[in-house]
């Protein structure tokens, strides 16, 4: 909740404003945590799209976690069942990757030049505890609170390097200028 109301939350508020600023470009989901599914194909009708955005929960990947990779090698094989010659990836994430090496997505980001925006959510100084659905927080295996932060650095290191770019959004300044 270091990001009013939630993260997820800001996600989804962050891409309702993205679909209303780019009408007629076409926009793929995909849901990640340690794994990652493409929850909806490219498409350009935006209210299917949302629906998809709007039914994003923390259940919706079943195993917890952060892969960038996978979420970037789920990304780019969407591309290859849709035409199109401009193609981009925007990431919303708090960047804590916990399983997998996005840098080997990244590699094949960069030979197909697909752009990587990134999005950071979160604080990259103080770490953030994660809620539980019962009200409680989530605890490790020896029982002690897991907290997660923003991985700032590591982010816009991902973004440049395809020759995208890198923000953090806040609930006073969403970034979005920045990626458009």
């Amino acid at each position: 909740t270091d990001v009013a109301p939630s993260r997820l939350k800001h996600a989804q508020f962050l891409l309702r404003e993205l679909i209303a600023q780019n009408r007629g470009d076409r926009f793929g989901l995909v849901a990640f945590a340690g794994n990652a599914f493409l929850e909806c194909p490219l498409t350009s009708d935006n209210t299917s799209f949302m629906q998809y955005v709007d039914e994003l929960s923390p259940e919706s990947i079943p195993l917890g976690g952060t892969n960038i990779e996978r979420a970037l090698k789920v990304a780019d094989s969407a591309f290859e069942a849709a035409e199109g010659s401009f193609r981009a990836v925007v990431l919303i994430t708090d960047g804590d990757e916990l399983s997998g090496d996005s840098r080997e997505a990244i590699e094949l980001l960069k030979k197909k030049h697909i752009p990587l925006f990134v999005i950071g959510l979160g604080d990259p100084t103080v770490p953030a505890l994660i809620p539980e659905g019962n009200g409680s927080f989530k605890r490790d295996s020896k029982g002690e609170l897991v907290k997660t932060k923003l991985a700032e650095n590591q982010l816009r290191e991902l973004a440049l390097s395809t020759g995208g770019v890198y923000v953090r959004s806040t609930s006073a300044e969403s970034g979005l200028n920045v990626i458009e």
